[in-house]
């Protein structure tokens, strides 16, 4: 089973370490990380930006910026970042809320996290944007063949009219000639209703 690699963006050492510690716990229990460190928000788009990333966690408190700035510094740079999940060292719901919104997968504050909520968190965020990108794709999907399903009518609905065109045409001189029996101006005159309600 290939690891999943994290992008911790953190500037203060004692909580990546708790982070790394974290995930450690969680290998133990047979899941499998590979931690990459940046401690500015530069070094992870540099980092990201290299590929190969699963999941960011991002603090929002970074030298060179701080709060929902850092969230959208980041998304500015890499606009199509893997599953983010947003760490803060505040509990404000309006803040969780905007990063949500703003594109994180989740909010956790660092105080309140333990390895199986951050575990869990980053199952679930990952789940939520593999789940996305199949919505995305199967939308897609489904417009590529919509698009075929036109071409295909409107090529098909010339290909009728050329015929049709022809057919009403002799069904309208044939309405015209007086040597036709009843019945066969009631024929003659099907097909004309016929070929115009297909027109």
């Amino acid at each position: 089973m290939n690891p999943t690699k994290v992008l911790l963006i953190e500037d203060n050492p004692a909580d990546a370490r708790l982070i790394g510690e974290m995930l450690r716990e969680a290998e133990a229990k047979g899941l499998a990380f590979e931690l990459v460190w940046a401690d500015s928000l530069a070094a992870g788009a540099q980092r990201l930006h290299e590929g190969g990333i699963d999941v960011i966690l991002l603090d929002l408190g970074l030298p060179e910026s701080s709060g929902l700035d850092t969230l959208q510094r980041l998304l500015e740079h890499e606009p199509r970042a893997p599953t983010l999940v947003v760490l803060s060292g505040i509990t404000d719901e309006d803040v969780a809320l905007q990063a949500l919104q703003s594109g994180a997968e989740d909010y956790l504050v660092k105080g309140q996290v333990d390895s199986a909520l951050l575990v869990r968190s980053i199952r679930y965020a990952i789940g939520r944007s593999q789940a996305e990108a199949a919505l995305v794709a199967a939308k897609e999907k489904a417009e590529v063949a919509s698009r075929a399903k036109s071409a295909f009518l409107a090529h098909m609905s010339h290909d009728l009219r050329t015929p049709l065109n022809g057919i009403l045409g002799f069904a309208q001189i044939l309405q015209r000639d007086e040597a036709l029996s009843p019945a066969q101006v009631r024929a003659v005159d099907a097909i004309r209703r016929s070929g115009e309600h297909l027109l």
